[in-house]
Order: structure tokens, then sequence, then C-alpha cells
């Protein structure tokens, strides 16, 4: 048997009652519209490994607690995380000064327009990468991440 994610009964089921085309158009708008922020910010989809104890990956908080887990980054990482957090909170005192004075209307039509393309393009090849049969999935045991970076050392030249 394959290997699932805990939990994939629920989805199954979920697309069984929708049929496959409304699950694969509900799948799609979801992964295409807020698919990056729900993972940046919830972890959804990045695996039981980066959410042990039960709490879930946060890519703005690093540390353990509030119900999130810290063990996606380790060391010196979480200074890190904290800094790119802080970037993130500057950019939308920016957005939300420049809210202020054209319009949030003005600001979704120039800034959060070509947010949703750059998201929808980001998501797309990461699916694709994720999903195409001849990349190989390491195991938790076998991954690092220069296997990764490299495709596993398989037919990539360096093998």
């Amino acid at each position: 048997m394959g290997h699932e994610t805990p939990g994939g009964e629920g989805e199954l089921a979920l697309a069984a009652r929708m049929g496959a085309t409304g699950h694969g158009a509900y799948q799609l708008f979801g992964h295409l519209t807020i698919g990056w922020p729900t993972y940046l910010l919830f972890g959804l989809t990045s695996g039981p490994k980066w959410s042990e104890g039960g709490g879930m990956s946060n890519h703005f908080w690093p540390f353990q607690g509030w119900g999130f887990s810290d063990v996606m980054w380790p060391g010196k990482w979480a200074r890190k995380v904290l800094s790119s957090t802080a970037g993130v909170a500057v950019a939308l005192g920016v957005l939300s000064w420049w809210a202020a004075k054209v319009g949030g209307g003005a600001v979704l039509a120039m800034y959060g327009g070509p947010l949703l393309v750059i998201n929808a393009w980001l998501i797309t090849y990461t699916w694709l990468q994720h999903t195409e049969v001849d990349v190989p999935h390491l195991s938790t045991e076998a991954f690092t991440f220069m296997r990764a970076a490299c495709g596993n050392g398989q037919g990539w030249g360096w093998g």
C-alpha cells in the first residue's frame, strides 16, 4: 500500500461527494488563489515531519507555542525567520499606507492582481514538480537538501 497523508480519507470522501470535475475545480481554485499563503501561515501540505508535537509549521513564527511547531527552524534560522517577518510587516505597512492614500481598490488592482498571477505561477510549477512521476520522491531517511536540489543524482550527470 502507498504512503498516504494521515487524514487523507476525508479529502477522498470530499472528492467522491463533489465528483471529479467539481473537486478538480475546487482544488485548482484553492491552490492557485490561497494555496501559497495557507502553506506559509499554517503549513498546509508541508507534511508531518514539519509539525511534530501536533503544532503546525509557520514561516513567520519560528518558535514552539501558540499551536506552532519549531521543528522547521533549528539553530540560527529562528532569527532569520524573524527578520523576514519584520520585512513582511514593513511591506504590509507600506501597502496599508498606500491604500489610505489612493484607496484599497487601486492597491488591489496594482498589487493584488499581479500577486495573484505570481502566486498562481509559483503554485503551478511547484505542483507540477511534485506530481511529475520522473522526479524522485525521497523518504525522510534519504532526504537531504543537496540530494533534493540535484535530483537525487539519478540521470543528472553526477550520480
